[in-house]
């Protein structure tokens, strides 16, 4: 697909599957990108990658992750950001299958973000790129006090930076007027 894309003179391509970019552990986001820049051509980024470094734009070190994926998918997670260098106060999933994770409507992620939050935790993530959650974030952010982003919002901004592109995005969270 990344040969495909390359011939298509995009100007980046990212890997949007938040687990998928880090289920081989730490490095696993780079070696992917390897992959689809020797492919394509092209420059690359994952979802992993962009969480990552949003976490650092945020001075994020500890975050409460709410997910629709079950417990060991939820541990790769952890495994992957404590190994990044943040640690996770708190992560709960919904114990979703794939067809169910698109199906959940913002509200419940919502509950769910309100649930996982603690006031150990400096930012709130919304986890999974099939997750609906971006209609849903600047009220979180407004009710917590606090970060909160999607792995969508982290994946746009981090593709926006990447680009040299820095419109300021209002209405979407604090992540995407950081661009």
């Amino acid at each position: 697909a990344a040969e495909l894309l390359g011939t298509a003179g995009v100007d980046i391509i990212a890997y949007t599957c938040t687990t998928g970019s880090l289920v081989g552990g730490l490095g696993w986001d780079q070696e992917l990108i390897g992959r689809i820049k020797r492919a394509s051509g092209a420059p690359a980024t994952t979802t992993a990658t962009a969480v990552i470094s949003a976490f650092k734009e945020l001075n994020v070190s500890k975050v409460a992750v709410a997910t629709p994926y079950n417990d060991e998918l939820n541990q790769l997670e952890v495994d992957f950001f404590e190994a990044s260098g943040v640690r996770i106060s708190k992560i709960k999933g919904l114990d979703l299958d794939s067809e169910g994770m698109w199906a959940v409507d913002p509200e419940t992620v919502y509950r769910l973000a309100l649930e996982v939050d603690s006031a150990a935790a400096d930012a709130v993530f919304l986890s999974c790129t099939n997750f609906k959650a971006i209609t849903i974030v600047d009220r979180l952010e407004q009710a917590l006090g606090k970060s909160v982003f999607s792995s969508n919002i982290a994946t746009l901004w981090g593709l926006l930076r990447e680009l040299g592109r820095h419109p300021s995005i209002t209405n979407h969270g604090s992540l995407l007027r950081h661009v």
